[in-house]
């Protein structure tokens, strides 16, 4: 992330690299870092997993039947 001095933005900061140039909400590598956690299992009790909804259809859908 590193630039030259002159060129950085000294109006964005990022937490992450704790320097001038860009947001800490728009540091791609803050991001990535964060979503390799949660593949790798490691943030899973800050991550809400997505409840099955009873509209899913469950099995094939040629076997489905539509009564609607």
């Amino acid at each position: 992330m590193r630039t030259r001095a002159k060129g950085r933005d000294r109006g964005c900061y990022c937490r992450f690299y704790r320097d001038y140039g860009h947001d800490t909400e728009e540091c791609y590598d803050l991001k990535n870092q964060i979503e390799d956690l949660i593949r790798h299992g490691h943030l899973d009790r800050y991550i809400e997993k997505p409840h099955e909804s009873s509209l899913c259809l469950k099995g094939p859908v040629e076997r489905q039947v539509d009564v609607t």
